[in-house]
Order: structure tokens, then sequence, then C-alpha cells
């Protein structure tokens, strides 16, 4: 019999013990090879749009975005979504003169800003269920929810984007029982979710 002492393991540079395995058995294979825990940073708002500081409630992402996001937050979405970022600036109606005048400028304007943001939620909303992956095949390949057309295509009008929103809500898991009780496959709060209110 050997006593076998709680594995530790760190995250977020915190250290962390295991529960006590006590005495097992020379042998047992599930004490072969080193225990590895790993941990998955949800997707949020703050890294897709490479945002310095996320907005405290509703009114605040108001202003942002009409005061226009900056410039780097499509270079991230761009990297988010595995396109280059020319391709997703085109998409937006962004090209040549246009476009190096907003990198100039650092700064995208109100219109724009809205269309960038529209299809960075849809993808955080996404990946919170599908992960990141799925997220990123979801909208960047036709559905039959949007009758056979790209959720990235729908996202540059309003309309557009209720619609992708619908759809991601069809495309979402119902909830599942365990124990007579309601499991939600739901992450954590995230730090930069909106609030209820838009001027919580």
């Amino acid at each position: 019999m050997q006593d076998v002492k709680s594995p530790t393991f760190k995250v977020a540079g915190i250290k962390r013990q295991l529960p006590r395995l006590g005495r097992v058995p020379w042998g047992n294979p599930l004490l072969k090879g080193a225990f590895t825990v790993t941990t998955v940073r949800a997707a949020t708002l703050r890294d897709t749009l490479a945002l310095k500081e996320i907005p405290a409630n509703g009114q605040a992402w108001h202003a942002l975005l009409q005061e226009g996001l900056p410039y780097r937050s499509l270079g991230a979405l761009a990297k988010t979504l595995q396109v280059k970022e020319a391709a997703l600036a085109e998409l937006f109606g962004l090209t040549g003169r246009t476009l190096a005048a907003r990198k100039k400028a650092k700064r995208f304007q109100a219109s724009e800003s809205d269309v960038i943001y529209a299809l960075a939620r849809a993808y955080v909303r996404l990946a919170s269920f599908k992960g990141a992956s799925g997220a990123v095949a979801w909208l960047m390949n036709p559905v039959d929810g949007l009758k056979g057309m790209r959720p990235v295509d729908y996202v540059q009008s309003r309309i557009g984007t209720e619609y992708v929103s619908a759809a991601i809500e069809k495309e979402r898991p119902l909830p599942r029982f365990a124990e007579n009780k309601l499991v939600l496959d739901e992450p954590p709060p995230g730090e930069d979710e909106e609030p209820a209110s838009p001027f919580g």
C-alpha cells in the first residue's frame, strides 16, 4: 500500500491542493502520470475587442460606441475569427483610404463601432456554449436559421443583428436536469457582461 499525498496545482498563480487521496495499492493505474489541471478562460468582450477596461454599464457602452471603438479592436476581432484584418474590414465596408483614415485616427466612427461590437458580442454569446472554434464556425459559414446566409454578413444592419441574435438563441442547448435539479450550462458571470438595465 502507498500513502499518497494530495497533488497540488496552480490556477491564476494561486497554489491549490486536491483532497487527500488516502492509502491506495501500488500499481493503481489512476496514479500513473502527473495530475494535470487545465483552466479555460471564457470569451469576453474585453478580450475580443482588446479593450483596456470594460464599460461599467449599458450607458457607458453606449458612450464608448458613440465615441468610437479603438482601431485595435478590429485586429483583435479578426484574430479571434481567424480571418485577415483587411478581409474583415472589407465586410464592414472599410477599404482603401477609408480604412487608412481610421487607422491614422486610431478609432472607428460610431456606425462602424456598432457593427464591430455586434459581431464581437455574437461571438462571445456563442462561445459560452459552443466554444471558441464552434462560435467561429457558426458565424463564418451559412446557417439554416438565416436561410443559408452567413451570420457575419447579417450583423451589418440593425435588423440583421436582431435575426442573428434570434438564431443564436435557437442554437442554445436546452437546460438539462440531474437529480431533480435544474442544471444550466452557463459560464460564470463574465467580468464584462452588460447589466439588465442600461443604467445599472
